[in-house]
């Protein structure tokens, strides 16, 4: 697409929310993807209010590390009003103070921590299965263990996931109506936090373990953090530290459960399990795409994105780029080096990914050495929607080790 042909009204390089398109593991969003890389690297489409989509890996690589030309304040393209979380709506410099503070609830020695709690909990999921020969993944693992992992490295109780657990089967649904996602995130999400920062404020706690009470005692040009402000910072965590971590756990379940050769593989040398999810990540990115705003003019690939625009860094699509990655569409469990970008890059690259890569090394440890198979038991259900790619369901029979 030209310049000339960007400047005229109605224009539509893809249809992105096309049910083919929006499911990373159909030969359909491939073919697609390779399209818009080779023909179409920057594509526009009038949904959502109109926005831009870039595909190639170098072009997301470079707009993911340009935060004065591409801002966040927008971070997902189908909630175009959730631009209240803190600190992935923000930019450097205000940004760099709550990444500085979060980064240190995610240093070796908490994940270390919860190793322990996380083996429990993957072990229960697990058990589940393979005691009744058969069962939903999702149900019994995918979603579990991640509201679990969260409630215990927030420190909100023993039960607390419960709680999270139906506040996120009651999001679930919504995902194709922003205005009922907001209401949900901005409501639900927050007042169950607020009684917790409420009871931090109340009952303060070890701020060296604990990330609220660590928020709660920061201060950004000497200005305390506010109970919004780390409200905000909560809802974020929770936001985005569950559905993405579910997703990558069902999609890396689901390739295994279709390969057993690759099961077997991995059983025997379970040392490659750490690079196969990173592979099972750059297939199956759980968050394919973020959105930014453009502060200026841009010229790239000879179309013009107007200052003010809204972009699609299309991660998804960036790590099957064939130039960035040999063989792209094949599971290379062995790869090196995997340079895929499935938690985002630069500044706001995740916070949480050294807790979603615990949460798929023991989930996957545990379940290869407690079973000797698992198959699929019936097609199962995807997540549809432009920023999500994951299961809702994943059926198998399973078999005990």
């Amino acid at each position: 697409m030209t310049s000339d042909q960007q400047s005229a009204q109605g224009v539509n390089d893809w249809t992105p929310t096309e049910e083919r398109f929006t499911n990373l593991r159909t030969p359909e969003w491939e073919a697609e993807m390779g399209r818009l890389r080779k023909q179409c690297p920057v594509a526009h489409t009038e949904l959502f209010g109109g926005f831009y989509t870039l595909s190639r890996y170098e072009d997301v690589a470079k707009a993911s590390r340009d935060f004065r030309t591409y801002r966040s304040g927008q971070p997902f393209i189908r909630v175009p009003g959730m631009s209240g979380l803190i600190p992935s709506s923000l930019n450097p410099p205000e940004h760099g103070p709550y990444r500085k503070v979060l980064n240190t609830y995610f240093r070796p020695e908490i994940m270390n921590e919860l190793e322990d709690a996380i083996t429990r909990y993957a072990v229960d999921g697990i058990s589940e299965l393979t005691a009744a020969g058969c069962g939903d993944a999702v149900a019994a693992i995918c979603k579990p263990v991640p509201a679990r992992a969260l409630a215990t490295w927030l420190r909100l109780g023993e039960d607390a996931h419960i709680q999270l657990l139906g506040h996120f089967t009651q999001l679930g649904g919504d995902f194709d109506d922003p205005e009922r996602m907001n209401e949900l995130m901005f409501s639900v999400f927050a007042g169950h936090i607020s009684k917790v920062v409420a009871d931090r404020r109340a009952n303060p706690q070890d701020s060296a373990v604990d990330v609220l009470q660590g928020i709660l005692e920061m201060e950004v040009d000497g200005v305390p953090t506010s109970d919004e402000t780390a409200v905000a910072v909560g809802v974020a965590l929770i936001g985005a530290g569950h559905a993405t971590t579910a997703d990558a756990l069902g999609s890396a379940i689901y390739r295994l459960a279709q390969d057993q050769e690759l099961q077997q593989r991995l059983r025997d040398n379970p040392e490659l399990i750490v690079p196969a999810s990173e592979e099972f990540l750059r297939l199956d990115s759980p968050l394919p795409e973020r959105g930014r705003h453009t502060s200026t003019d841009v010229e790239l690939h000879g179309v013009t994105i107007p200052e003010g625009s809204l972009v699609a860094l299309n991660y998804g699509s960036a790590n099957h780029d064939e130039e960035k990655f040999e063989r792209p569409t094949e599971c290379l469990i062995d790869r090196a080096p995997n340079q895929h970008l499935a938690f985002g890059f630069g500044p706001h690259q995740c916070a949480g990914a050294p807790l979603a890569r615990l949460e798929l090394r023991v989930v996957l440890t545990e379940l290869l050495a407690r079973t000797s198979s698992f198959s699929l038991a019936g097609e199962p259900e995807s997540v549809r929607g432009l920023m999500m790619n994951g299961l809702e369901t994943l059926p198998l029979v399973i078999e005990g080790a």
